[in-house]
């Protein structure tokens, strides 16, 4: 923590709050009431005369909200306690006189963490049991949900949450189906877990496309209802009488979640929903999750040519020694022999691969900047294969097995490139 720049934000809100600016019309404002713990007389008295606090201008509110941010990502860097409530805690001290940086860190650590669990929908999943557990995750069809609750928390479902239960029991399903997923987190308040399992769904969705892209079948799987299309049929006699009839259809087949193949080792599914679980990941383990993200953003684009380019993406990410240097001949280069030490076993599919590789940058190259792109460039196939492969070698090949940091994938290729 870096005391002095905390500091001069606490003093410069000090100087906010308690400079004289007058108030027009329109300006803008922000105020805030003392809503502190009753533990003295003095407590209950402040309460009750509901003191209150105003800052009045657009730009004065501004850097107020700028500089209580400065202390929030300073002070809270270890802590899992969201801004919101970070900023409502806080502002009491002002009304105590205690707003310095020793009554900030004191009412912080006083905060204990909790366990929440979130309940989600996830479209485009069926589960065969009452419950698959992938990781530390759960999915739950919704016929069960009751069931679950009981099993897990202290009171039972119809006794605490008759209303939600109720309605999730009773919930129509869309034509592809949907499964309640099941993310606990562990934080300070509601609003830090909120935030944090936004950003889990969001990779496990991408998680389950990457293991998805290996199916013949079309899926769905997203946190939105998929769209519909409606299919119209007319049938006319030669006067121009007749019918017409409209069907919803869906392209996507639904996929099941509790199937054995979402936990098989010989892909390394296994070791990945472990990967996304962890709470605290090795450099090069944080290299998968990001590239498996910009592969599922490939893989539920709609327009080829981004598809193909968040493809290149998740390959830089995984494969790029300094992830900072611009993508180069040179490093294209040194990508693609890369892909092709750890996919292929002959020298002679390596030369292959190697070449593939260098292929599929030139159109991603086009693509960009807007050169020239082969025709059959637009069939992503051959590409989400490349990209499905390299992710299984490095989790199933015994080469990678102590590959837990950034250069360890780098040390392996040379050992792999000279032997």
């Amino acid at each position: 923590m870096n005391r002095d720049k905390v500091n001069k934000a606490i003093k410069n809100i000090l100087e906010i709050i308690f400079s004289k600016t007058d108030f027009q019309l329109g300006d803008g404002l922000y105020s805030f009431k003392y809503t502190g713990n009753i533990k003295t007389e003095d407590d209950r008295d402040k309460i009750a005369t509901n003191p209150s606090l105003v800052i009045y201008g657009q730009q004065n509110v501004k850097r107020y909200e700028e500089n209580y941010k400065v202390i929030y990502e300073e002070i809270c860097k270890s802590y899992k306690l969201s801004f919101k409530t970070f900023k409502d805690l806080t502002q009491n001290l002002i009304f105590e006189n205690k707003f310095d940086i020793e009554n900030i860190l004191l009412l912080v650590k006083d905060k204990e963490e909790s366990k929440f669990f979130s309940f989600r929908k996830i479209y485009g999943l069926s589960c065969a049991c009452e419950e698959t557990t992938l990781g530390k995750y759960t999915f739950v069809p919704s016929s069960k949900i009751e069931e679950f609750i009981n099993k897990n928390f202290n009171q039972p479902a119809e006794t605490k949450y008759p209303s939600i239960i109720k309605r999730m029991k009773n919930e129509k399903q869309p034509e592809n189906g949907f499964v309640y997923f099941i993310c606990p987190v562990s934080a300070i308040d509601a609003n830090f877990a909120q935030l944090q399992i936004d950003i889990e769904i969001s990779q496990i969705i991408k998680l389950i496309s990457f293991i998805c892209s290996k199916l013949p079948d079309r899926y769905y799987v997203g946190d939105i209802p998929p769209k519909t299309y409606i299919e119209n049929s007319i049938v006319l006699d030669k006067d121009g009488y007749g019918s017409m009839n409209s069907s919803f259809k869906r392209k996507d087949l639904y996929i099941d979640i509790s199937d054995e193949y979402f936990k098989n080792s010989e892909n390394g599914f296994d070791k990945l929903w472990n990967i996304f679980s962890k709470e605290n990941t090795s450099s090069f383990e944080n290299r998968i999750i990001e590239s498996i993200i910009w592969f599922g953003n490939a893989l539920l684009e709609s327009d080829w040519k981004k598809s193909l380019v968040q493809i290149s993406f998740a390959f830089e990410t995984l494969l790029l020694i300094n992830q900072n240097e611009f993508i180069s001949k040179s490093i294209t280069a040194s990508m693609a022999e890369s892909f092709a030490l750890i996919v292929g076993s002959s020298c002679e599919e390596r030369i292959q691969l190697e070449k593939e590789f260098k292929d599929f940058y030139k159109n991603r190259s086009g693509i960009v900047h807007g050169g020239k792109i082969d025709k059959e460039c637009n069939n992503l196939n051959k590409y989400i294969k490349m990209f499905y492969q390299t992710i299984e070698k490095i989790l199933v090949d015994s080469r990678f097995k102590d590959c837990f940091q950034n250069d360890n994938l780098y040390e392996i290729l040379q050992i792999e490139k000279y032997s």
